[in-house]
């Protein structure tokens, strides 16, 4: 077969790949696109079934998801779940460009935790686990929309808290956001005296600076499903129910995803 024949055949293949996009639901673009560098951190300790507290960022809200309350029926259980993927160990979060409180001052968060070098959605887990309620976020960085579908199968399958008999809600109304404060109007400037030397200021009246946490670059996205990586602005990216992150294209070749046809990841 000659080279013009080849590469007829190849384009004829990375287009087919590319027009499966619209039939397969568990292709397309979130609502932003993905920046490809997260934040990692160290997951300090796990407050209940939906919040992480990790170090240099604070506490961290599971988007997407809402655990039994305390002292409920099936709590520990979902508690021991988060304590055995994330307590102790470093997490990436996917806060969006803009990350967003609770009113109860929790930062709204995508957790990723790491298995065999790859770093799986946290949140999504506890939903297809049958240990979390789903949440339908408004303000969203991600479609969240569709998770109920995780809970159902769940259900479904009497995994998790249904496997134990109890009737754990599939959806669970979304916490207020912390509303934004208005502004200080400044009043009239000083003028300072020109010494020609910067003023001193003491170091218990210094604001403090919260150190910028380490970032982690996310270079490919793998289907869980359909076992291929992805670069990162690639069409056929994953939904965030069925994403698989990696650092690299070794850890994924190691845990037996194809690179994508259509990006050439």
């Amino acid at each position: 077969m000659d080279e013009q024949s080849l590469s007829r055949r190849h384009f004829l293949k990375v287009s087919a790949v590319a027009g499966a996009a619209v039939a397969l639901p568990s292709v397309g673009l979130a609502q932003t696109p993905f920046s490809g560098r997260l934040p990692k951190g160290r997951c300090r300790s796990v407050i209940n079934a939906d919040t992480l507290v990790v170090e240099g960022v604070g506490n961290i809200a599971l988007l997407g998801t809402r655990g039994p309350v305390k002292d409920s029926p099936g709590y520990q259980k979902a508690v021991d779940a988060v304590v055995k993927y994330a307590a102790g160990k470093d997490v990436l979060l996917d806060q969006g460009p803009k990350p967003t409180q609770t009113g109860d001052g929790r930062f709204r968060a995508v957790v990723y935790y790491n298995e065999g070098g790859q770093w799986f959605n946290l949140n999504t887990k506890m939903l297809r686990a049958g240990l979390a309620s789903a949440v339908n976020e408004p303000e969203c960085h991600v479609d969240t929309a569709d998770w109920v579908a995780l809970v159902q199968e769940a259900k479904a399958s009497k995994r998790g808290l249904y496997s134990m008999g109890l009737d754990l809600p599939e959806t669970a109304e979304p916490i207020a956001l912390a509303q934004a404060r208005p502004g200080r109007v400044p009043g009239p400037a000083q003028p300072a005296a020109d010494t020609g030397e910067p003023e001193w200021v003491p170091p218990y009246r210094r604001p403090y600076v919260r150190p910028e946490p380490e970032t982690v670059q996310i270079c490919y996205i793998g289907s869980i499903t359909a076992k291929r990586f992805h670069r990162p602005t690639c069409l056929l990216v994953p939904r965030e129910l069925d994403r698989v992150l990696f650092e690299g294209r070794l850890q994924a070749l190691k845990n037996g995803y194809q690179p994508c046809l259509a990006c050439r990841a």
